[in-house]
This record gives structure tokens, sequence and C-alpha cells, in this order.
């Protein structure tokens, strides 16, 4: 089985990521078995709280960069060192064929990771995307397949799904 991720890179409540990460980590506990590999885009924020949650309990990860030069899109040394550890952790690194982060590479790894996967799990706010390539629209080409989705909403304190 392959859960995928999809989800924002800030909450409206910061104070909340520690109650994000623990559901995270119970959904991976509850749907995980044998077999079972996570893919993510491993963006700030969500993702790597997924990833994170994915190594911590010894899932394997598989990563989707949206673009050649993606390491642009993290600012200052901690975030470059985090995403590079991460990425060094993963077991499979499939870059798109962007070379600079665009809101359309964005979505195309948006739509690479629900194509993937057999589970998406969403952090999101529950709101149309901000811009092209967002949660937003990631969570729409998902139901649009019938995708089975888990859907945390930070703002809400409440998990849903799969459906």
């Amino acid at each position: 089985m392959i859960i995928g991720f999809s989800g924002h890179q800030k909450i409206d409540h910061p104070e909340r990521w520690d109650w994000v990460r623990l559901q995270l980590a119970d959904i991976l506990r509850e749907h995980a078995a044998g077999g079972t590999c996570v893919l993510v885009a491993l963006a700030e924020g969500g993702d790597q709280a997924f990833t994170d949650a994915a190594l911590a309990l010894g899932i394997p990860v598989d990563v989707v960069l949206p673009c050649t030069l993606y390491e642009d899109t993290f600012e200052g040394a901690e975030a470059k060192a985090k995403y590079h550890s991460l990425l060094a952790q993963s077991n499979n690194v499939v870059t798109l064929d962007y070379v600079e982060p665009s809101e359309d590479a964005f979505l195309a790894a948006g739509k690479y990771v629900v194509d993937h996967c057999d589970l998406l799990v969403t952090l999101w706010n529950g709101k149309q995307a901000a811009g092209k390539g967002g949660t937003g629209d990631v969570v729409e080409y998902a139901r649009s397949l019938g995708r089975p989705l888990i859907h945390v909403h930070p703002g809400l304190l409440e998990v849903t799904g799969p459906g």
C-alpha cells in the first residue's frame, strides 16, 4: 500500500502542530501494514511532519520533487538542512520535468502523489487553494478520481475519512 500526503506548509494555529503530528502518526499506525510506503514532496510543514512520522515508525519514504531546483524553495540553512536530511533518508526519488519552482510544478507533484497512492492523507483547512497547486487543488483532484482520503483539519481539530 502507498499512502500519499498533501498538506499545508503553515497552519492558522501554529500551536496545533503537536496535535497534527500526533494525528499523522496515529493515521500511519492504523493504516500502514507490511509493505506500506509513503509518498511525499517534502515541502516544509505538513509534508515534513508526515515524513518524520513515517520514518519514526520505520515506514519507507518515497519522494516526488516538483522540479530540479526545488531546494530553492527552502529559505535558510536550517530549512535546507532538514530537507537534505529527509531526502537522504528516502528510498526512491522522482524529479518531475520542471526546472524552476512554479505553481504548475507543484500541481503536477500533487497529482503525481494522488496518481500513485492508494490512500491520500491531507492536512487541509477545507478551503480552496490560495494559488494553483495548493492542497485544495490536490484534494479536488483526488476526489475526482474517487481516491480514498483522510482529512486532518487543524482548525477544527478534526480527522475524517477515509472516504
